[in-house]
């Protein structure tokens, strides 16, 4: 339960910072990569942010961790959730990318 209630807490400022970026006035949507199929703690976060902040948060799941950062890269993804900070700047580093860290679980 602590786990969830921090994930709400970090994606519930979090949300707040992206829709005060947003353009879209009814419902934001954001799209965040996780790795795997076990998400009972995203679909929490999910109703969570639609129901406090009219923000939708759409799960795109992949099979590898190299994926998401590549998608979050390119802009097809605006958030993942999957990674260490050293698997992450090793990607950085392999990749020529600049990805950062805006928080921990």
């Amino acid at each position: 339960m602590f786990k969830k209630k921090f994930l709400s807490h970090f994606l519930l400022v979090g949300g707040l910072f992206l829709t005060a970026c947003a353009n879209n006035e009814d419902i934001n949507q954001v799209t965040l990569g996780v790795v795997g199929e076990n998400n009972e703690v995203w679909e929490y976060v999910v109703d969570e942010l639609m129901e406090k902040e009219n923000i939708q948060l759409n799960l795109q799941t992949f099979t590898d961790y190299a994926t998401p950062n590549k998608a979050l890269a390119d802009g097809s993804i605006d958030l993942n959730a999957f990674q260490t900070e050293i698997f992450l700047d090793e990607f950085n580093k392999t990749a020529d990318q600049d990805l950062q860290v805006i928080g921990y679980s």
